[in-house]
């Protein structure tokens, strides 16, 4: 870990997070965190279902700020995001 940031390995990419972001993240989330990205590696397209209030919302915020942050790094272009969310999440 440098300057706060965890490198995250998933296969044989790696990719950069925010300690403190992954610090807060429960483990079910950490464990949906490293499996989206696997996903992601494998350019396949995946859906996050499960009971309401498990932090779905944020799992997904983590896994575009991990790719934002690791495209960035690299010195990639890093595209726009829409993020469509309730209300109640936006503060």
């Amino acid at each position: 870990m440098e300057n706060g940031i965890r490198t995250l390995e998933v296969n044989t990419n790696k990719f950069m997070m925010l300690e403190m972001m992954y610090s807060l993240l429960l483990e079910h989330q950490k464990t949906a965190l490293h499996w989206l990205l696997d996903q992601h590696t494998k350019e396949q397209g995946s859906i996050l279902a499960d009971e309401m209030g498990l932090g779905k919302t944020i799992t997904t915020i983590a896994l575009l700020y991990c790719l934002h942050l690791t495209l960035k790094k690299r010195g990639e272009a890093v595209g726009a995001t829409l993020v469509i969310c309730p209300a109640t999440l936006i503060n």
